[in-house]
Order: structure tokens, then C-alpha cells, then sequence
């Protein structure tokens, strides 16, 4: 089924139905957050679009991001080291 691209608007439509102190994900990003920043809908739209175009992309993103979170806590592990 091809619906065409998400548009942005669609996800400020979505995001004013949600309760605002609720979390959709595993980040925990309640929804007062995505609503109170609306250039952050472009992002959304742009990267939902490219995992419904491209699907493995997902797991690329989840590990790229994976890998940067792990990478600061090591550093700051280090750091209370020293």
C-alpha cells in the first residue's frame, strides 16, 4: 500500500490528541515536549518518512544512536575516574 509521504502537519494534528505528560517510546520524550517544539516536526516527518520508504534504516538509526548514548557515559565513567 503506498500512501504517499508524511506531512508535518499531519504530525502536529497527531500530537495536539495526545496527553501531555504521556511517553509513545522507549526514548520517554513525554508529548508536552514534541508539542512545545514544533520545528522538531519537520525531523519527525522527515525520518518517519525514510523508514516507511526504507525500512532497514530503522535499525541503523536505533544503532547509530544506541552507540552514542554508550560513547558519552563511557566518557563520563572515564572522567569520575580521573
Amino acid at each position: 500500500m503506498d500512501c504517499g509521504p508524511i506531512q508535518s502537519t499531519e504530525i502536529t494534528s497527531l500530537l495536539s490528541k495526545a496527553h501531555n505528560w504521556k511517553s509513545l517510546g522507549n526514548n520517554q520524550i513525554q508529548n508536552y515536549w514534541l508539542k512545545a517544539f514544533p520545528d522538531g516536526h519537520g525531523l519527525i516527518t522527515k525520518y518517519f518518512t525514510e523508514i516507511m520508504v526504507e525500512p532497514e534504516k530503522l535499525l541503523f538509526l536505533a544503532n547509530h544512536k544506541n552507540n552514542l548514548f554508550a560513547t558519552k557515559i563511557r566518557r563520563q565513567q572515564v572522567s569520575q575516574k580521573l
